[in-house]
């Protein structure tokens, strides 16, 4: 059977030649392949270049930057053909080729614009005529990162004894996994030193770019992982600040004017402040998660005490009486959101006077 050909596009007035159309089997395969590779090149060049803006600076790198972003956006637009051929297959193999052939382009577009960048990024950074200057750096480099992963290995180990596995998981293998990123960009600087010794410019200069993206990505790990811990220990700091602020906003509202919605809230914040307890001490909680339910839980408070009348408590006194222990203003509340101190004066012309029908809801 007589295989089904394709004219490739030519310029006008020549003859068209005609290739035989890759199996479908095989185009699928070969997209498949471009999409790694284009993500391969574009993350390694995007590693390489974070390393010579650090070096260079912004402006000699920014055609560079160009290209990457470029690169970037071409990988995106193929990924989401994938994606959508993924989610729902073309029946008809015509459009299933064209979306094939529409990733391949999008991949070749995105190294074409890296390929015609590499030649003077290379010269750029000098990799070959000054290896030994950012051999020197990255090393240097390499050294102080090692104790930056102890750190954040310390940091999270310290988190899992109070901290639910939802709260860590994620980021509970950085640290490891940075120290072997790091072991490999150790141990490719150290061949990039034998050969730099060796006189082989050419070889330090591939073992010096794979050591720096190695080094890049334990960077990024230990960098995530540390971030994480500080997030959760100061979510923590906040929670214990939250539930005695809310404790003492339960106090008062419980000692304030009675009032039907009123007592549910307060019932409803008791509630939570109980479980929320109980789970800090059971020792493994999501801070975070906790910390949404107390505030939740203060919110309502904050509101039925807005919507009480604050005539209610005053005492007999006049306008400039104070504050009656018959009603509670919200001090915690405001220190919370960033005052220092509870306002002072006569209430609002707005509030009712005592006695006065109570409006349902916030």
């Amino acid at each position: 059977m007589d295989r089904a050909v394709v004219a490739t596009s030519t310029e006008p007035g020549l003859t068209r030649m005609v290739q035989p159309l890759t199996p479908l089997p095989a185009l699928d395969a070969e997209a498949a392949r471009s999409l790694v590779e284009t993500d391969d090149a574009v993350r390694t060049s995007a590693e390489e270049l974070l390393f010579a803006a650090a070096q260079l600076g912004g402006a000699a790198t920014r055609p560079f930057a160009e290209a990457v972003g470029y690169a970037k956006g071409e990988l995106a637009d193929a990924f989401r053909l994938r994606q959508r051929l993924d989610d729902t297959p073309y029946e008809d193999e015509e459009l299933r080729r064209r979306a094939l052939d529409e990733i391949c382009s999008h991949c070749t577009s995105a190294n074409r614009r890296l390929d015609a960048e590499s030649e003077a990024f290379d010269r750029l950074r000098g990799l070959r005529a000054n290896a030994a200057g950012i051999l020197a750096h990255a090393e240097a480099a390499a050294r102080a990162l090692a104790p930056r992963i102890d750190t954040a290995e310390a940091a999270l180990a310290a988190l899992t004894g109070c901290c639910a596995g939802t709260a860590l998981s994620a980021f509970a293998r950085h640290p490891a996994e940075a120290r072997d990123r790091l072991a490999f960009a150790t141990a490719g600087l150290a061949e990039a030193r034998r050969a730099l010794t060796a006189g082989d410019a050419d070889g330090a200069a591939v073992s010096l770019r794979a050591a720096e993206a190695a080094l890049s990505q334990a960077r990024t790990l230990t960098t995530a992982a540390l971030r994480r811990a500080h997030e959760l220990t100061g979510t923590a700091a906040r929670l214990r600040a939250a539930v005695l602020d809310a404790e003492a906003g339960l106090a008062a509202a419980r000692s304030g004017p009675a009032s039907a919605e009123g007592a549910r809230r307060a019932a409803t914040a008791e509630r939570v402040l109980t479980g929320v307890r109980r789970d800090m001490a059971g020792g493994r909680y999501d801070p975070r998660a906790v910390l949404r339910r107390v505030e939740e839980a203060a919110a309502s408070l904050d509101a039925e005490a807005a919507r009480t009348p604050a005539a209610a408590g005053r005492t007999s006194g006049g306008p400039g009486a104070g504050w009656s222990g018959r009603c509670w203003p919200p001090v915690a509340r405001w220190r919370r959101r960033g005052t220092s101190s509870a306002p002072t004066g006569a209430p609002s012309a707005a509030a009712p006077a005592p006695g006065s029908p109570r409006r349902s809801g916030i």
